[in-house]
């Protein structure tokens, strides 16, 4: 199942999934004429796999990222919060926004809330990078395939917990055994005894400077899949929305359908490319 996980493809290095800055602009543009489009980060919680795309583009680019101040109670805590960083920088609509593989769920709940609180023309696009509010559905789907059985909740499930940890070390620790690893994860009693295990062998490696951020990675991407495992949208969003899809992927593989389950939620225009922005 570790395959089926969404790490990106892209380089990142270990040290930066501990952000310390709320937004970040990742091109140069100083247009102060053309309406900037704030991202959505991945999984990672970071602007750089965003970043080749925004250096290609005309208008100012900016991405929220998941630092220690982001509240991570639901997507709709999040999206919130992202909403009061973006208006700092852009007071009034309309907005464009973007959200890029996992954060998709939290662009279409931003795009949402802004509608509810003013007017739909509030958000002039909304643009989906390989992903949609269904994002963990296919993430359930292999979880189904693998185990036999669809897992319940997320918070409480070691297999999950092993899946995410074991993913998470053989992204950043090139020689993990990854039956190995597993096996011992299973045999822990808790999530922190998991993590303590993964902190050890992946700062062997050598691509982390202290455990602290290793422990706030691990705790992040475990959370923010468990908020977006629990998501329901609670209203439609009204206008079109750009989907970007890959052509191949665990989406399509899963059977959440062509268009990521967005047909239950508005009208789409759809267009292919490949998941790596490069």
């Amino acid at each position: 199942m570790s395959a089926h996980l969404p790490f990106s493809r892209l380089r990142i290095d270990a040290d930066d999934l501990r952000p310390l800055v709320p937004i970040v602009q990742l091109n140069k543009v100083e247009n102060g004429s053309a309406t900037p489009i704030f991202c959505v980060h991945s999984i990672e919680g970071v602007g750089i796999p965003l970043m080749t795309l925004a250096e290609k583009l005309q208008v100012p680019v900016y991405c929220f990222q998941c630092t220690e101040e982001t509240p991570l109670d639901s997507v709709k805590a999040i999206a919130n919060c992202y909403i009061q960083r973006m208006k700092k920088i852009q007071p009034k609509g309309p907005y464009r926004i973007l959200g890029y593989s996992y954060g998709a769920t939290i662009a279409f709940n931003i795009a949402t809330q802004l509608q509810a609180q003013e007017l739909p023309e509030t958000v002039e696009h909304l643009i989906l990078l390989d992903g949609s509010h269904k994002y963990t559905r296919t993430y359930r789907n292999a979880y189904r395939i693998a185990y036999g059985f669809a897992a319940g909740d997320l918070s409480s499930d070691p297999r999950f917990e092993s899946e995410l940890l074991c993913a998470f070390a053989i992204r950043f620790a090139s020689d993990t055994d990854y039956r190995a690893l597993r096996n011992e994860l299973m045999r822990q009693p808790s999530w922190e005894d998991r993590v303590q295990c993964v902190q050890d062998k992946v700062m062997s490696g050598g691509m982390f400077s202290n455990i602290s951020t290793i422990v706030f990675a691990v705790n992040s991407l475990r959370q923010k899949f468990i908020i977006a495992d629990r998501y329901i949208p609670e209203q439609k969003f009204q206008g079109d929305v750009v989907l970007i899809r890959a052509k191949h992927g665990a989406a399509i593989v899963e059977g959440i359908g062509s268009d990521y389950g967005l047909h239950e939620v508005l009208t789409i225009v759809l267009l292919s490319i490949s998941h790596s922005l490069t």
